[in-house]
């Protein structure tokens, strides 16, 4: 008896130049051996029945074949492609399908067989995996029908359009993502702050726990099998309409449609639930690396400053759970937003801070910027190719080691002198530029804090503010909502940053 990880399955891919895991269950004590591309690998099943057998040195290639055995029983698994694959993990924003982005009515009758993506299926608990048809989820997909291509995710497929042209090998995507998650639910339960847990004990204290789980089966948002079904979904994602529009849309759909004052609390709010249920049902599947896009809904008041130290926990984490202490981590830092509905910026600064902290004090972790990404009044942005790209050119500067430009540019001094502020930035490549007449969300204040008026240069990566009034503070992008046009060579927009003058 073999059961292999429910992720190897026909038209799968494998990670190339790297320890590939193959594993699942086998009945105890019996030697099972793994086969491809004439590599082998063979373990004896431990007492639990698990088994992990490693295989080195696959190379690029496709059609392949994965056999396993156990010398009774054979599996073979086909149509393999080795390439390069990546997590694509967090919230709505990199969950959001290529069936609602802006372009995707130019790149739905695209077609590559070696573009292939595997979205693991939103499960917060047991029951629920087992109540719903997830059938359209939790299978290999390949670029080559529309009917694929929208339920990739497109912040995924934009980076896999950029990594197959410029590496010439077939390139994957693993989902790991849903909309509304917070960190805590990525993460091991043991890891989790005491004060997320403390929030999680106050947002359910009322809650009669046995009536609650008889009570969310029957609840329509339970069932995640089928995300183009519900047409007021569907008119949130590829569009941005007003709470009126949504009302008019559920009153054609027969749904009541009521915008919460206060969260409704969700299982995949439950710390650790998504590590058990989603991380855990593909690990330790070998990858290259982990986008990740998360951290709007970790903006809870008084909580935001626990981001750094949340996100270094989780990489930690993921790290143990995929057996990869090196593994990379290139991080979304999120853009300009004021409100959506009944969701609101809060403190959004406080989480990019942390975003930034996180790539320097984190080994193997990388910042992508997408500051003039943004909406202002739709917490999903449509344009998702901008973010992809972003990350691709990331992916290939640091992990490829190409020479891209792809690091935005980053506040590396500011020094005052003469009523002259002098900004000096790193990665600015063969200079930076402003897309307009000014440089927008750069403010300069007086020590009473009041804002006062300057002119500016641009020399390579230094910029000179010349100010009509002694200045003390400098920030730039520290508002609630911006749309950043500052930006490198490559056209990277400079992250936002604070300085005191002396």
């Amino acid at each position: 008896m073999i059961k292999l990880g429910k992720i190897f399955q026909n038209g799968m891919m494998l990670q190339r130049e790297k320890t590939v895991h193959i594993f699942g269950v086998a009945t105890p004590g019996y030697n099972v051996e793994a086969t491809i591309q004439g590599k082998n690998g063979e373990v004896i099943v431990a007492e639990t029945g698990y088994f992990d057998i490693l295989l080195n040195g696959l190379e690029a290639s496709e059609s392949e074949i994965l056999t396993v055995t156990d010398g009774k029983t054979i599996i073979e698994v086909e149509d393999v492609t080795i390439g390069e694959i990546w997590i694509a993990a967090g919230q709505s924003n990199m969950e959001f399908y290529l069936g609602y982005e802006k372009h995707w009515q130019e790149e739905q009758n695209f077609s590559d067989i070696n573009i292939r993506f595997y979205d693991v299926p939103e499960v917060a608990f047991t029951e629920q995996g087992e109540a719903f048809d997830y059938c359209a989820f939790g299978v290999w997909r390949k670029a080559d029908t529309s009917e694929n291509l929208q339920y990739f995710s497109a912040v995924g497929y934009y980076l896999q359009k950029m990594l197959k042209e410029e590496l010439n090998v077939p390139i994957g995507i693993v989902g790991l993502n849903w909309g509304g998650t917070r960190s805590a639910s990525w993460m091991k339960k043991e890891s989790v702050l005491p004060q997320w847990n403390q929030r999680f004990l106050e947002e359910t204290r009322d809650i009669n726990w046995d009536k609650y789980w008889q009570d969310i089966m029957t609840r329509p948002e339970t069932d995640r099998g089928n995300p183009f079904a519900n047409p007021v979904w569907n008119l949130m994602m590829q569009s941005t309409p007003s709470v009126e529009e949504i009302y008019l849309k559920s009153m054609e759909c027969l749904v009541k449609m009521e915008i919460p004052q206060d969260p409704i609390y969700e299982p995949k709010d439950v710390p650790g639930c998504l590590m058990e249920n989603m991380v855990k049902a593909i690990t330790p599947f070998t990858t290259r690396g982990v986008l990740w896009y998360q951290g709007e809904s970790d903006d809870v008041s008084g909580l935001q400053a626990l981001y750094e130290q949340m996100l270094t926990l989780l990489i930690r984490d993921w790290r143990e759970e995929f057996k990869d202490a090196s593994l990379p981590f290139l991080i979304v830092q999120l853009p300009g937003f004021e409100r959506w509905l009944h969701i609101e910026n809060i403190d959004y600064m406080t989480i990019r801070n942390c975003q930034e902290e996180v790539t320097k004090q984190v080994e193997n972790t990388w910042l992508c910027s997408i500051a003039d990404g943004g909406e202002q009044f739709d917490i999903h942005p449509k344009n998702k190719k901008l973010v992809g790209k972003r990350l691709a050119a990331l992916a290939l500067r640091h992990i490829y080691k190409k020479d891209v430009l792809a690091d935005p540019p980053v506040l590396k001094e500011a020094i005052f002198d003469d009523n002259m502020i002098k900004l000096s930035f790193e990665n600015a490549g063969e200079g930076l530029f402003v897309d307009g007449n000014r440089i927008e969300g750069l403010f300069v204040y007086d020590k009473n804090n009041i804002e006062i008026s300057f002119d500016y240069e641009i020399f390579k990566d230094t910029i000179k503010l010349y100010c009509h009034k002694e200045p003390a503070r400098v920030t730039y992008l520290r508002e609630k909502w911006f749309q950043a046009n500052l930006f490198n060579s490559a056209t990277v927009p400079a992250i936002p940053f604070e300085a005191e003058l002396q």
